[in-house]
Formats: structure tokens, C-alpha cells, sequence
């Protein structure tokens, strides 16, 4: 779970609830601290059916169904109420379970991959030969 894209943190999360996508408290603290390099892939899997899923997967397939958004600045101000929490006199323990909700109407607003990929700026890309500055010549593994 990564990308070829330099200075970009990714994490792919597959939903297939009518819940929210997930982040783990290491995943939304990176996020709340990144705020600019931290995305968040969600694969729509609430409609799939269990033949869909047991079917071959493409690359296309998943694109159809995957959305891009950043989420450090929407998961910041919880991430800073729970360390807070920490350290009231009555405070939280075992916060490393808790899970982040992401809910749909904030992923589902987010970009396709490709519209992710058509956004980036040459500073996203450095490092990369020119050849590599085409939207269509870049891949993202998530």
C-alpha cells in the first residue's frame, strides 16, 4: 500500500459496509500530522455482490469504484481532542484501538484516480524522467 508518487503517503481502504472507511490511530495521526501528503483510497465495495468479488479484478474495475481525498484536516481536530483526552483526570485508555470513522459523505465527494492523478503538480513528480509527466504515464499501486 503505497505509490510511485514521491512525498505522498497513501492508504487504501476497502469498504464494503454502509459504514465509514476506517483509519487506525497510527493512520490518522500521519494523516493529521501530513495534512498535504496523506490520502485516502476508498474502493466502494457496498454494491458488489459475491460473484463480483470473486471475479477477476482490473485495473479499470477498481478505478471505477476507488476515490481519492486527502483527510489529514479531517481527521486533525479529533486526532487532538483523543491525545487531549489522554491526560484529563478522567481520561481514555487503550486509544490505540480506537478506529476513525471516515464517513461516505466525506470520501464519496473525493476525486477518481484518475482526476487525482491529472491534478498533481510538477512538484509531486520530482525525481521522475520528463516522459513521466503525463497524468497516463504514472501508476499508482494502492
Amino acid at each position: 500500500m503505497g505509490t510511485a508518487i514521491q512525498n505522498v503517503r497513501c492508504n487504501a481502504e476497502k469498504l464494503n459496509s454502509r459504514r465509514g472507511a476506517a483509519l487506525q490511530e497510527l493512520q490518522a495521526g500521519t494523516a493529521s500530522r501530513e495534512l498535504s501528503r496523506y490520502l485516502l483510497c476508498v474502493v466502494d465495495l457496498r454494491n458488489a455482490t459475491d460473484e463480483d468479488l470473486d471475479a477477476d479484478w482490473t485495473a479499470s474495475k477498481v478505478e471505477r469504484l476507488a476515490r481519492i481525498i486527502y483527510v489529514g484536516d479531517k481527521v486533525e481536530k479529533t486526532c487532538l481532542l483523543v491525545e487531549e483526552a489522554k491526560y484529563n483526570s478522567v481520561g481514555i485508555r487503550n486509544d490505540s484501538a480506537l478506529r476513525y470513522e471516515v464517513p461516505v459523505s466525506v470520501w464519496e465527494t473525493g476525486a477518481t484516480i484518475s482526476q487525482w492523478i491529472a491534478s498533481l503538480n510538477k512538484s509531486h513528480l520530482s525525481g521522475f524522467p520528463s516522459t513521466f509527466e503525463k497524468p497516463r504515464d504514472c501508476v499508482v499501486c494502492i
